[in-house]
């Protein structure tokens, strides 16, 4: 926490958007965790409730999301959306996540992540152009968030097998954005 937060003075004030959105932390870029470690900073100063507090709401949207995303993958069996959003809340590999200040960016990147899996679950079931486009843009906020997320493309071909999609020409090209994007990160 130290370097992310308690001593990184671009977090003192939401002018330093600039600064915030250009620096690497660490050796790690991901401008979107801190612009939104400069709220909680906003909110709450150096007095850590600020930060736990949006970090215990986006994991908390995270498993409601985990639910819808689960759901949808399971054609609307309750039973298993339930079970995987229940694990996902309270497996203790989310301590860190939630508790530790500084892995903002693990919650939000999930965040993202996951609007854009449950986006493109929908493109696949209902075939509308505007879910794929919101998949694509919740991916960009997922990996302005956390680099981790170059591996968006990869679950989508995994949707594509558990959805039976025949693996075609079309399909590998409408991941081309995805794996663009990766490959920049």
């Amino acid at each position: 926490d130290d370097d992310y937060v308690v001593n990184n003075i671009q977090l003192r004030s939401l002018s330093n958007m600039g600064e915030l959105m250009t620096r690497a932390v660490q050796g790690n870029y991901h401008p979107l965790a801190m612009i939104s470690s400069a709220f909680s900073h906003a909110m709450s100063g150096d007095q850590p409730w600020g930060y736990h507090f949006l970090n215990i709401i986006f994991h908390l949207l995270n498993t409601c999301l985990v639910y819808k995303v689960a759901w949808r993958l399971s054609k609307g069996n309750g039973v298993i959306a339930f079970a995987c959003a229940l694990i996902f809340g309270v497996h203790p590999m989310h301590v860190e996540s939630v508790a530790w200040v500084s892995e903002r960016k693990d919650v939000l990147y999930g965040f993202f992540f996951l609007l854009g899996l449950d986006r493109y679950v929908r493109y696949v079931d209902e075939g509308k152009r505007s879910h794929y486009f919101f998949s694509i843009l919740w991916f960009l906020l997922s990996l302005a968030s956390k680099p981790a997320a170059i591996i968006f493309p990869i679950v989508l071909f995994a949707i594509d097998f558990l959805r039976k999609r025949k693996m075609s020409a079309a399909l590998f090209t409408e991941k081309i954005p995805f794996l663009i994007f990766s490959l920049f990160v």
